[in-house]
């Protein structure tokens, strides 16, 4: 029997291009290709992006590390290695949106830190002498890993509080400016989901820093810091997820469906499929 070709005229669909990182690669003169690697993932991340088109990043054996004070690059669809055992990637990055990674083949490490509050200003001499107060700091982002990596650890952090402005007296030394109030650190009110086979560490929810107190000028007075940011609503997701060895540090919700775990610790909502490993 045959069958009529598709006449429509929707978009094709498209692999994604494949960007090479290895240990002998170059920043300097690579350009991606399996025989002219990249020597870091920022560099290939960097170039996924001036492509502007969806990457999948492939790394060789060794341990890698992606810093960086933006987000996640939507243009990176996907990262693979060369196995849990050979390939490491450890990524640290700043984002005030949710964060997706899928990861194939690795052992994989994140955190994800939300933004810092801003600095108070300084004083000003010719009137309003005290600083201003820090900024707050960021949320804690929503995580979500997915793919067939080896999950070592994931954090979700709040931004720390920005610091407070230093006071400044007048010219004419007739007064004295106080410091401003440190800003309060972000607070813990995301969610966690892990969709990946292996989680053998930690996962975390961190509160944002307090930001510290403004300085004062002569005869004023030095500013309180701020307060840490506050665990109110985190919740983790895991399905499918063997982590007899993971931990949890304030997790207040953990929501569990065909997962494996220590017997000293138990999910709050059991959506089936768990076995509990002494």
């Amino acid at each position: 029997m045959s069958y009529p070709r598709s006449t429509g005229t929707g978009s094709p669909i498209v692999t994604p291009s494949v960007i090479h990182v290895t240990k002998f690669g170059s920043d300097t003169t690579g350009e991606g290709t399996l025989s002219k690697p990249f020597l870091t993932p920022a560099a290939a991340f960097a170039y996924a992006t001036s492509l502007a088109v969806n990457v999948i990043v492939d790394f060789g054996v060794g341990n890698f590390s992606y810093t960086s004070s933006s987000a996640w690059p939507s243009y990176v669809v996907r990262v693979r290695g060369q196995g849990s055992s050979l390939t490491y990637l450890t990524v640290s990055i700043v984002s005030d949106f949710a964060v997706e990674i899928k990861a194939d083949s690795l052992s994989l490490t994140v955190t994800a830190t939300a933004s810092a509050g801003a600095a108070g200003t300084a004083g000003d001499g010719g009137g309003d002498v005290t600083g201003g107060e820090g900024q707050n700091g960021g949320t804690s982002p929503d995580i979500t890993i997915l793919g067939s990596c080896t999950l070592l650890s994931v954090s979700s952090v709040g931004g720390a509080g920005g610091a407070g402005g230093q006071g400044v007296g007048s010219s004419d030394g007739e007064s004295q400016g106080s410091g401003g109030v440190g800003g309060r650190g972000g607070d813990c009110l995301g969610t966690i989901t892990v969709r990946c086979p292996i989680l053998e560490g930690g996962v975390a929810f961190i509160p944002g820093s307090a930001g510290a107190g403004g300085a004062n000028a002569i005869g004023g007075f030095s500013a309180s810091d701020g307060s840490i940011g506050s665990v109110t609503g985190t919740t983790l997701i895991t399905d499918g997820v063997y982590m007899v060895s993971a931990s949890q540090s304030n997790v207040i919700n953990w929501k569990a469906g065909r997962c494996s775990y220590g017997s000293s610790t138990n999910p709050n909502t059991d959506f089936g499929g768990n076995a509990v490993i002494s």
